[in-house]
């Protein structure tokens, strides 16, 4: 085995990653000098300098990657390819494309114009909630071809967000940002060849979807070297369509469909080696309780007449992903909630195996591994014959009958002197329930309204609500109602819809007591805009509060100082008192200090 090692001379100039190129031949550092913040926290590099590491003779070089018709443009995104040197990197929001280290670059796209359309990556919105990642381009697994996304948001309204420090007047940052019944980006999915002269098709959306601009496609993935899976939604997102498409013709084949709320948008399916048979999860009925996700096995055959489904299981419960797929042994591993007699939370969170043939026969795989670990999360080696266990719940693990690569014994001597809050799981009926009077405490309710998100589980974390519970006496509920992560998808409301001056869906409350409202100049997700809305309405009815800004801070505090001054904020509000007999004898309309 050889380590190379590389001098501090060198390591001092690298700054933010250092990732191996697919040949094993080359590694590139990124250094960065000058750093540019993107709205929406996504670091861009401008000095577009890289280190690259030659692993065959050990020598060391500058390469700089730039185009020429991009002379004063931020390199927006570069990474290495699936196949020996290949490069992709992104200026103006076009996509270049060099086979090797040592060939020029190929302009994939033209039409990028920066902020407004743009190829191979997300803007806001795809990367905050559609796709979840900046990435909006996937390579073959031979490296042959590329398909990407092109974001048109020329018809999007443009947000702007001012920053007031640092200058005599406030600069302006300007994004599109599509609100509620606002036009969205419009979306088109391309796949480019790279071998010979780069050929450039467009994948045909569906019937339903044709010449639509308000539908998003939050999942696309290549099940082989010619094919890929996509998914469409519409904007109500209560119809999606999932088709298999032709990277050759750009013809596109439905092969599900559903009417139905999507909670899964960027799930990935998980194929046959052929192709032939896919599996992925989908609401399906269970009786008196709802629906809940289950895998389905469908056909992929283009062409084929549409085959009922089936269903790998069936129960009161979600399945919460879908980890790997072993033909050779018929089996597909899976993570759902099992009742485990040795752990207190009533839906542990396990790995099962499940027969992807015959009865369908179900069985736990980590339910007796792992003694007191209630949240698991798991990694299949690429063979299916192994696999990475994660234990992500409480320190105190008894571990038996595998290899231990961490059992966090640092963290857990240093927790054992520290206070922990008390957990206690409850079911509680939604009618005709009272909280017993034994004691008084402060109540504190996060709220995640977030379609298929489970809170109350096991997961072990350290945050502010530990704080709160822990050093300053006040109980903290997580909720999971109905809609809830393997809770039954019974919703009340999926979606408000488009806005509408005659919607009455929410009342208007006024709070009695004192508010305390804390907002951020920056952020870009819930803009200072809604904190001005409320504070209109709230000084129309006359409510007592107390406004606290940051300004220049986004959602995510990046001054130490400024997250001292919250946690200082919230501990002299009425969300911590440090006595409660005071909170009790004080009436409504006092302010708390």
């Amino acid at each position: 085995m050889l380590t190379h090692v590389v001098s501090s001379e060198v390591l001092q100039w690298v700054t933010s990653w250092i990732k191996m190129g697919s040949s094993k031949h080359f590694r590139w550092c990124q250094h960065a000098q000058d750093v540019c913040a993107r709205v929406n926290a996504h670091v861009c590099l401008s000095p577009l300098l890289y280190v690259v590491f030659s692993l065959q003779v050990h020598t060391l070089w500058y390469m700089s990657i730039k185009p020429p018709e991009a002379k004063t443009s931020v390199l927006q995104f570069a990474a290495w390819g699936p196949l020996g040197n290949q490069l992709v990197y992104i200026f103006e929001s076009n996509i270049y494309y060099q086979q090797d280290t040592s060939s020029s670059a190929l302009r994939l796209t033209s039409t990028g114009r920066d902020g407004i359309v743009l190829n191979g990556v997300s803007d806001w919105l795809y990367e905050e909630e559609v796709l979840q990642t900046y990435i909006a381009h996937w390579w073959s697994s031979d490296g042959a071809r590329l398909a990407y996304l092109m974001i048109n948001n020329t018809a999007t309204p443009i947000m702007e967000i001012p920053q007031f420090l640092g200058g005599v007047y406030p600069v302006s940052t300007h994004y599109p940002y599509p609100k509620a019944g606002q036009p969205l980006p419009s979306v088109k999915l391309f796949v480019v060849n790279l071998y010979g002269p780069a050929h450039t098709l467009e994948l045909i959306s569906p019937d339903d979807f044709r010449n639509r601009w308000d539908c998003y496609i939050p999942m696309v993935m290549w099940i082989s070297s010619t094919r890929l899976a996509v998914r469409w939604l519409n904007r109500a997102q209560n119809m999606s369509v999932l088709t298999i498409c032709e990277a050759t013709t750009g013809a596109c084949v439905e092969v599900s469909a559903l009417d139905t709320w999507l909670i899964k948008q960027q799930e990935a399916p998980l194929f046959q080696q052929d192709g032939s048979v896919f599996f992925l999860t989908i609401p399906a009925k269970q009786g008196a309780r709802g629906e809940f996700h289950h895998v389905a096995m469908l056909s992929a055959q283009p062409g084929s007449s549409p085959a009922p489904l089936r269903f790998l299981t069936s129960g009161d419960w979600d399945v919460t992903s879908l980890c790997a797929l072993d033909e050779a042994r018929g089996k597909m591993y899976l993570m759902l909630p099992s009742k485990v007699p040795s752990v207190a939370i009533p839906d542990v969170l396990c790995v099962h195996s499940a027969n992807t043939m015959g009865g369908f026969h179900r069985s736990c795989l980590t339910c007796d591994l792992v003694a007191n670990c209630s949240f698991f999360t798991a990694k299949f080696s690429p063979n299916k014959s192994y696999f990475m266990l994660r234990c992500e719940d409480k320190l105190c693990f008894v571990f038996s009958g595998f290899i231990l690569l961490e059992d966090n014994q640092i963290l857990k001597e240093a927790l054992e002197v520290k206070r922990l809050p008390l957990t206690k799981f409850q079911t509680i009926p939604g009618e005709g329930y009272e909280l017993p009077h034994r004691s008084v405490s402060l109540l504190l309710f996060p709220s995640d309204g977030t379609p298929g998100s489970q809170s109350v589980t096991d997961h072990f974390q350290l945050d502010w609500t530990t704080a709160l519970s822990s050093s300053a006496g006040v109980v903290v509920a997580q909720l999971d109602g109905r809609g809830g992560g393997n809770r039954a998808a019974a919703f009340s409301e999926r979606y408000l819809g488009l806005p509408s001056k005659e919607e009455s869906l929410y009342a208007v409350s006024v709070a009695t007591g004192p508010l305390v409202i804390i907002s951020f100049s920056l952020a870009a997700k819930v803009h200072f805009q809604h904190s001005a809305e409320l504070l209109h309405h709230l000084i129309l009815v006359e409510a007592n509060y107390t406004l606290q800004v940051y300004p220049d801070e986004g959602h995510a505090l990046q001054s130490e100082r400024s997250r001292q001054h919250l946690q200082h904020t919230l501990h002299r509000s009425q969300l911590c008192p440090r006595d409660l007999d005071e909170l009790i004898l004080k009436s409504p309309s006092d302010p708390l200090h």
